[in-house]
C-alpha cells in the first residue's frame, strides 16, 4: 500500500513511443532515450490507479521538450515559441504547498537557459529593427559597388528593392533557424544531439555578417576620417 505513494514518470518520444517507470534511476543518463518529446511526472497516478485514491497533496509537472520547425513560415515570427511546460501543486497544507512550490520555482530558475529570451514575444521585431533593417541596407550598399554604372535606373532600382527584401526573408530564415537550434527547453544529458552541434554553424554564419559588417563600417569611417 505504501509502496504506491510514488512519482511516475512518463516519456513520450518523437516517434509517438511511451515509457513509464516511477524509480528515480530511470531519469539517469544513460538510461535516457533520445528525441524526448516530453516528460510527464504526478505522485497521484499510481495511488488513484492502484488504490482508486486521489491525494490531496500532489505534484504535477509536464516538460514539453518540443523543438521549434527548422523553417517556420507558418507563424508569424514576432509570436513567442509555443511551449506547454507547466506544473502544478495541490495541497491542504500551507507548509508543504509553500515549500514544494519553492522547491519547483528554484529548480527552473537554476536551469533556465540562457537563450530563452529568444524564444519571447516581439524579440524578431526588435532584432529585425536593430539588425535585420541595418544588414539589409548595408548589403544594398555592397551590391551598389558591383552593379555596372551604364545599367539602367529603373533596372538597378529593382535589383536595389529585391536584395533588400531579399536580405529580410534571409534575416528571417536565420531567426528560424537560431530558434532550432536554441531551443527553449532542452536536456543537458542529450546536447550532443545533430540540432545542438549545428549551433556551430549558426555561430559561424552570424560571425562572418558581422565581421564584414564591421569591416565596412570601419573602412569607411577611416576613408571619411583621411579625406
Amino acid at each position: 500500500m505504501f509502496g504506491s505513494f510514488v512519482t511516475s514518470m512518463t516519456i513520450a518520444r518523437v516517434e509517438d513511443e511511451s515509457l513509464y517507470e516511477n524509480n528515480e534511476a530511470f531519469l539517469e543518463e544513460g538510461n535516457l532515450p533520445h528525441d524526448i518529446r516530453s516528460i510527464f511526472f504526478s505522485t497521484a497516478t499510481v495511488p488513484l490507479a492502484v488504490l482508486g485514491l486521489d491525494p490531496i497533496c500532489k505534484i504535477i509537472l509536464f516538460l514539453d521538450f518540443t523543438a521549434s520547425p527548422l523553417l517556420d513560415f507558418q507563424r508569424l515570427p514576432t509570436l513567442p515559441t509555443p511551449n506547454e511546460s507547466n506544473y502544478e501543486v495541490s495541497a491542504d497544507n500551507y507548509s508543504w504547498f509553500v515549500a514544494s512550490n519553492a522547491k519547483l520555482e528554484s529548480f527552473f530558475k537554476e536551469r533556465k537557459a540562457g537563450h530563452d529570451w529568444l524564444h519571447r514575444a516581439g524579440v524578431y521585431d526588435l532584432l529585425l529593427f536593430c539588425l535585420g533593417l541595418p544588414i539589409a541596407i548595408w548589403l544594398d550598399y555592397r551590391l551598389s559597388k558591383s552593379l555596372p554604372m551604364t545599367m539602367p535606373s529603373m533596372v538597378s532600382a529593382a535589383v536595389y528593392v529585391y536584395a533588400f527584401f531579399l536580405s529580410l526573408q534571409i534575416f528571417r530564415v536565420l531567426f528560424s533557424y537560431a530558434r532550432w537550434v536554441f531551443p527553449k527547453v532542452e536536456i543537458e544529458s542529450v546536447r550532443g544531439t545533430p540540432r545542438i552541434r549545428q549551433r556551430g554553424w549558426w555561430l559561424a554564419i552570424m560571425g562572418s555578417l558581422a565581421a564584414a559588417l564591421l569591416y565596412d563600417i570601419v573602412k569607411t569611417a577611416l576613408t571619411n576620417w583621411v579625406n
